[in-house]
């Protein structure tokens, strides 16, 4: 405080005069506000187990050295504009700045910017970007096969990982019509490839598991092959029709049993085996019955004699016995 004291007379009367003080005060000048500073926040990974409520925008903002609490600022949402930022309706801040993000929200990142101004003084803002990042989607994928001539129904809940809840729905993306509900029905599709979803739309944890369901007809009957007598063969080791060939004799559904025996022009017994097969149980043209030929030898070319006594079963599966014999050319 300052005082200055000063004094006024007449021109025309010197004595006559007053005097007065003066007083200048001064003041500090006022304190500038206490700064509000809004820091960035990221949420990521936001998915399975972690939806609901992923955090507060304010939890890391200050003014000064205090957290910024509603008592001492006021929070803003501003409209989210350009081309650059990515929102989401289920991605919600309430007035609180709490951020949540349900579990419909689609995988991708997304950002907001939010204001945050001193209550006492409304110049005082600052403003943050929040970002969050939703992973994809959990995907499992299992597989499976079935034969479209079977007409049994296949429960699918039980092709499922267990423990996977029940409360799911079945995508048929193809639209085949073979699925009501979670029973699959295979029979009449075309064989190929079939993709399957089975969507969990949990409000925690949403995923999706991926059914590959082959479809195939190894479940047909097929009709029984004719036992047909290829009656040469040449045993050179060429590759070539190198073993004695009788067709449909190694079907055991159709032909569950046989013997064959081969005989050389004089009536003896070169070749007799149980189950002939083509492949692994064969005449090779080497002896394998009652002769003085060496195995390791070979037999001579020329026509030999065969006898194949083979059981089949009827329409109604009895054992029937059949027979067929006639004349074999070996030639080397």
């Amino acid at each position: 405080t300052y005082t200055l004291t000063y004094q006024i007379c007449e021109k025309a009367d010197f004595g006559n005069c007053d005097t007065a003080i003066v007083t200048v005060v001064v003041s500090d000048p006022p304190a500038p506000p206490t700064p509000v500073v809004a820091n960035d926040d990221t949420y990521s990974n936001i998915g399975c187990n972690t939806f609901g409520l992923v955090g507060n925008v304010l939890s890391n903002d200050l003014k000064g050295i205090t957290r910024a609490s509603l008592d001492l600022v006021n929070f803003t949402l501003l409209a989210q504009t350009g081309n650059s930022t990515k929102t989401d309706p289920n991605i919600t801040f309430d007035a609180l700045g709490n951020v949540t993000v349900t579990s419909l929200t689609p995988a991708g990142t997304y950002t907001y910017t939010y204001q945050i101004c001193d209550k006492l003084s409304s110049d005082n803002c600052d403003t943050a970007i929040v970002t969050i990042t939703v992973a994809p989607r959990a995907v499992t994928t299992i597989a499976s096969k079935a034969c479209n001539d079977d007409s049994s129904l296949i429960n699918l809940l039980l092709l499922l990982p267990e423990n996977t809840p029940t409360t799911g729905t079945w995508v048929d993306s193809k639209n085949t019509n073979s699925i009501q509900g979670n029973t699959f029905n295979p029979l009449g599709l075309a064989l190929g490839n079939y993709t399957f979803e089975y969507v969990l739309a949990d409000q925690t944890c949403p995923r999706t598991i991926l059914l590959n369901m082959e479809i195939n007809d190894d479940c047909k009957v097929l009709p029984c092959g004719n036992v047909i007598v290829h009656n040469a063969f040449s045993p050179n080791g060429d590759g070539i029709n190198d073993l004695f060939n009788i067709e449909s004799i190694d079907d055991t559904t159709c032909y569950p049993e046989n013997d064959v025996e081969i005989y050389n022009r004089w009536g003896i017994l070169v070749f007799e085996t149980h189950n002939y097969n083509n492949t692994t149980n064969a005449f090779d043209g080497t002896s394998r019955g009652r002769t003085t030929v060496k195995q390791s030898d070979g037999l001579p070319s020329g026509t030999y004699f065969y006898i194949i006594n083979y059981k089949s079963l009827d329409s109604n599966n009895v054992l029937q016995n059949n027979k067929k014999d006639g004349y074999l050319y070996l030639s080397k």
